[in-house]
């Protein structure tokens, strides 16, 4: 295609015939495209700082683009677009400028780094206010007037002659990390629709002036911990932003948040329901009081992270396993007193379950071991058979008899993340690399056994959880960072999965590139989004001589190059396609 580096930014004329794309090479080239054939209009070298926004004018379908010391107007002339630098008859132009919008008449507002919003008329400075404390990084006009959010927590509303109508304070409103630096915008008569950096989504009623919370979620990164509350429709989950959050399912809303001093890796809820443990990337063990998250205890035993941990089954014990692959058993009962560590495993602990009596338990780890331990002399039971009888109150293995049909046929567990048994024992749902959630029958004992696909989360999925009264299974999202809950449907047949609710949002990652505007010095979280990392990969399938399968992952930006053997016949080639991998006939069905 035109653009090699990939697309930072694009916008639909106002007819909805064009569509003008701005792309990430080192002069960020501009196209015009009419995308319904595929033809490209025209096009033209952009700019050598980066540009942050590009728009159409709708009275004459000229094009807007605003970035890094720069604002410019372009008209298509045949082939081509040719760009005039805006005059800057008031203000100063050595500054990013952050946002823009255009409205149906072609009054153009630009927003920029310092806390001004610029209006243009003919490629000249209107007018211009200083509206935030901070960039505005969020501007959206309608018939009604102008509606802008800015770093400072503000959403201000605006008449078109830029005269200051009502603001509202979001940051009293707000729980996130950052306070509700505003990031997104949307006035559409009475309402305004707020976004945060916080993945927080408010919505405000202009005449009563109250905020109201629509979603939350996880700041940033993976979501790699979810558990369910015993006895009650409540769930706490863990994230790579530190936090420990714990959710209502049936409001679907955030009840009450802590941050901790490293990235959650696990989190677990007492049989009582008054205790939430944590287990952190630094190997640290944090124990919660539930309805308030207040810090109760703390251990640290080991110096890893700690990817797993499950209370027993009557409640007196808690066992942990993490990346040095032993699991450590705490008597509870005892303010969490090490009791003793069952020494085994060959790679990081990533699953744990109780026996019902709380006398055995199994585990997995990454290196593809299944392994059985007595408790009380914390050895390992080499002879499988004899655990063949024990009753086991929770499965969340991926390995072991009653789950090896989870895999399909000659590939084994690879690339499956998480699995869960449901509450009555009757169905098991796993998670895995290629974004898809799968419901199979349990036990399942066949190898490539029929199960019901389901997607929601746009690539890895990690934990997958069933709540206590098996209405609901709730997912996270390694890469995409969200919670996805689903409403489980017993049918009597085949049970099914439905999406209820998703939280946003994470982003892609980017090729690497800071830019320095004449020696001023720019806002933080400007230069965050001039460093964002732009980069991107690519997969290939390659077929041995014994017809196994071979996908190559590349990230350009690095080099480095990973190889998966997918351990799959020629027959049952995947498809590879959007960073997401799914077989090429989906079976249906139960």
């Amino acid at each position: 295609g035109f653009h090699d580096h990939g697309i930072c930014s694009v916008a639909f004329s106002g007819s909805g015939e064009l569509l003008c794309s701005v792309g990430l090479d080192i002069d960020h080239s501009i196209a015009v495209w009419r995308w319904e054939k595929g033809e490209k209009v025209a096009s033209a070298t952009g700019h050598t700082q980066r540009i942050f926004s590009v728009a159409f004018n709708p009275v004459d379908d000229s094009v807007i683009t605003i970035g890094v010391g720069h604002v410019k107007f372009w008209k298509i002339s045949g082939r081509l677009l040719r760009g005039k630098a805006g005059n800057f008859t008031q203000g100063s132009k050595a500054q990013a400028f952050c946002s823009l919008t255009v409205s149906k008449k072609g009054r153009v507002f630009v927003g920029s780094e310092q806390g001004e919003i610029y209006r243009w008329k003919n490629g000249e400075v209107d007018s211009l206010v200083h509206a935030h404390d901070g960039p505005v990084f969020s501007l959206w006009v309608c018939r009604d007037g102008l509606c802008s959010g800015g770093k400072d927590g503000k959403v201000c509303v605006w008449s078109l002659a830029l005269k200051p109508l009502v603001d509202f304070d979001m940051r009293t409103q707000s729980v996130g990390l950052e306070r509700a630096k505003i990031r997104s915008v949307c006035w559409l008569v009475r309402t305004i629709l707020v976004g945060t950096i916080d993945d927080e989504l408010f919505e405000i009623d202009i005449e009563a002036g109250t905020p109201t919370v629509l979603l939350q979620g996880h700041r940033f990164g993976k979501v790699n911990a979810v558990n369910c509350h015993p006895s009650k429709r409540i769930f706490a989950t863990g994230g790579a932003d530190f936090t420990v959050r714990l959710w209502d399912m049936d409001s679907r809303k955030l009840l009450v948040m802590r941050t901790l001093e490293a990235a959650v890796c696990s989190v677990g809820i007492s049989l009582d329901g008054e205790q939430i443990a944590v287990g952190l990337e630094t190997g640290k063990l944090v124990i919660l009081r539930l309805r308030t998250l207040r810090p109760l205890m703390e251990r640290k035993d080991r110096k890893k992270a700690l990817h797993e941990l499950k209370y027993s089954a009557n409640g007196k014990f808690l066992a942990t396993g993490g990346d040095e692959g032993f699991i450590d058993i705490y008597d509870v009962m005892s303010e969490y007193e090490w009791i003793g560590t069952c020494t085994g495993h060959k790679g990081p602990v990533t699953a744990i379950d109780w026996s019902s009596d709380s006398k055995q338990l199994q585990s997995d780890d990454r290196e593809g071991s299944h392994l059985f331990w007595d408790v009380e002399s914390t050895k390992e039971i080499l002879v499988a058979a004899e655990v063949r009888d024990v009753e086991w109150a929770s499965w969340t293995c991926i390995m072991g008899w009653p789950a090896q049909g989870i895999a399909p046929k000659f590939q084994g567990p690879l690339g499956i993340n998480s699995a869960c048994r449901s509450s009555f024992g009757d169905a098991l749902a796993t998670t895995d690399d290629w974004g898809v959630v799968k419901l199979f029958r349990f036990p399942c004992i066949t190898p490539g056994a029929r199960c019901k696909r389901y997607g929601g989360h746009s690539a890895r999925v990690g934990k997958v959880r069933f709540s206590f009264e098996e209405k609901t299974v709730l997912t996270t999202g390694l890469v995409d960072g969200l919670i996805v809950q689903w409403r489980y449907l017993s049918t009597g047949k085949m049970s099914e999965l439905e999406a209820e609710v998703s939280d946003d949002e994470d982003e892609m990652e980017l090729e690497k590139r800071g830019v320095v505007v004449q020696g001023e010095k720019q806002d933080s979280d400007v230069e965050n989004e001039l460093e964002t990392n732009f980069g991107r990969g690519t997969s290939k399938v390659k077929v041995d001589k014994t017809g196994m399968v071979q996908v190559t992952s590349e990230r350009m930006v690095t080099g480095n190059e990973v190889v998966v053997n997918t351990g799959l016949p020629q027959e049952q080639m995947l498809n590879v396609k959007a960073g997401v991998m799914e077989e090429s006939e989906m079976e249906k069905g139960g």
